[in-house]
């Protein structure tokens, strides 16, 4: 499959099926997204955005409670309130801002988790901010070794999904995140997928699908899973959405023309926000 390359300043997101790969300073990228039932759109969001001088890559995925079609409508409000916003610096601003709009909108008493990924290549650092979502896993080129992430302790009314309260505070923590290393975010209608023997495959059986790849050519981490879920799908009902993360530290350099116009960027983006 031939990457895409994600412009400075570009976003891109939905909650249609997809099979897609992008290149970034700094980072490579895959997302799968499988709607229930091969609807057109379910209720898995996933949003990708490139920031500035392309230094700083944004990378979401949110899962809306329900599946399929009867939760896509909200899936697609989310995924705008998440276009509105994607601007804020502060990761937990960002899903401050998300959650308390959502919170108010929503009518019909449904809820989303979301992970937020953001990636600054200059330092190889990126920072994660959860709101009720399933830990990614990362793998350590120096170690080779998949683990899951911890996440930091919760205390009360934190890192909520979105549309409980419109009071949540969310944390944010950082990671390194250096050549070779390996980021894998998940919905969770994988770990609820039926295995050929019957049982959910779960948070282990992920690990496990994760340890049997070869994460030196991370194409396969993700035909491994996709051929698991089609394989499921043959024997049993696959009951949910079903969206998958892989994001790999590469050595690509920003452009010396990118850098430079940073700032013009952001301002024009600030501008046009506030007009």
């Amino acid at each position: 499959m031939q990457p895409k390359e994600l412009s400075c300043m570009q976003v891109w997101g939905g909650n249609q099926p997809t099979l897609s790969t992008f290149e970034k300073a700094g980072a490579d990228i895959w997302l799968y997204s499988r709607p229930y039932d091969q609807s057109h759109g379910g209720g898995d969001t996933y949003y990708l955005s490139s920031c500035a001088s392309g230094r700083i890559t944004r990378m979401l995925l949110a899962d809306i409670s329900g599946h399929g079609q009867s939760a896509s409508a909200v899936a697609i409000s989310l995924r705008d309130l998440m276009r509105k916003h994607i601007n804020q610096i502060f990761p937990n601003k960002l899903f401050e801002k998300i959650n308390g709009e959502f919170t108010i909108d929503q009518s019909n008493d449904r809820f989303a988790t979301a992970i937020l990924h953001s990636y600054f290549a200059p330092t190889r650092k990126l920072r994660i901010c959860n709101a009720g979502h399933p830990p990614p896993f990362v793998y350590r080129q120096n170690t080779k070794q998949w683990t899951k992430v911890e996440l930091p302790t919760q205390a009360k009314l934190q890192d909520l999904p979105f549309g409980i309260t419109e009071n949540s505070d969310y944390q944010e923590f950082e990671i390194d995140f250096t050549k070779g290393d390996l980021l894998f975010s998940y919905t969770d209608g994988l770990a609820d997928l039926n295995t050929v023997d019957g049982n959910s495959l779960g948070i282990a059986g992920i690990q496990t699908l994760l340890k049997t790849a070869d994460a030196e050519h991370p194409q396969t981490i993700l035909d491994l899973i996709v051929e698991t879920i089609e394989q499921s799908e043959k024997q049993h009902e696959v009951i949910d959405d079903i969206s998958l993360l892989l994001v790999r530290a590469n050595t690509k350099a920003i452009t010396l023309r990118d850098n430079l116009l940073a700032p013009f960027r952001w301002l024009g983006t600030y501008l046009n926000k506030e007009s």
